[in-house]
C-alpha cells in the first residue's frame, strides 16, 4: 500500500471552508427569514449566492411597520441563528445587517441604543428557539437545494411540523 488515497477520499481546505460558509450562510438567512415570518411578514424568498457561498439574502416585506425592537430583531437574527445552531459565519457577513441598525438607532441616546440592541437579541433568541425545527429545515433546505427557496416553498416548510430536535 502506498499511502494515497483515491479522489473521492480527499478533501480539500477550501472545499471544507466552502462547505462550512455554505451551512453558516444557511442558518444565518433562515434565522432572518424565521423570525420575520414569525412577525407575520411575507416571506419572498430567501437565498445563497452560488458564487459566493458567504453571501446570501433573505427578501421580505417591509418591517418598517413594526416596532423599532421587532425591526432590530429581524436585523439581529441571523447572528441569533448562527450562535444557537453553532454555525459561525464569516465576520463580515453581518455588515449590512449593522449599517441597518445603526440607522434605525441614529439619534437615539447611547444608553437607548444598547438597550434596544439587548432587546431585539432577546426577541431574536426566543423566536428562534420557538421555532428551531423548521430553522433548521429552512437551512438544510436551502445548503442542499439549488441555494434559493422561493415564497411558496417556504410557506410549505413553515407549516411543515418537523419532529426531530435540533
Amino acid at each position: 500500500m502506498n499511502g494515497c488515497q483515491p479522489p473521492s477520499a480527499r478533501t480539500s481546505a477550501k472545499s471544507m471552508t466552502d462547505d462550512s460558509d455554505l451551512r453558516a450562510t444557511g442558518y444565518y438567512e433562515s434565522g432572518h427569514a424565521v423570525v420575520a415570518w414569525s412577525l407575520n411578514l411575507r416571506v419572498h424568498n430567501v437565498s445563497i449566492r452560488a458564487d459566493n457561498v458567504r453571501a446570501g439574502e433573505t427578501n421580505t416585506d417591509p418591517a418598517n411597520h413594526l416596532p423599532i425592537e421587532d425591526q432590530l430583531a429581524i436585523l439581529v437574527a441571523g447572528r441569533e441563528a448562527a450562535h444557537i445552531f453553532d454555525a459561525q459565519a464569516h465576520p463580515s457577513k453581518s455588515h449590512a445587517d449593522m449599517e441597518r441598525q445603526f440607522e434605525l438607532l441614529n439619534g437615539r441616546p447611547e444608553q437607548e441604543q444598547f438597550a434596544l440592541i439587548h432587546e431585539a437579541h432577546e426577541r431574536a433568541r426566543r423566536r428562534l428557539i420557538e421555532h428551531k425545527p423548521k430553522v433548521a429545515l429552512l437551512a438544510e433546505r436551502l445548503v442542499a437545494a439549488a441555494l434559493n427557496v422561493d415564497d411558496s416553498e417556504f410557506l410549505r416548510l413553515m407549516q411543515s411540523h418537523p419532529i426531530a430536535n435540533v
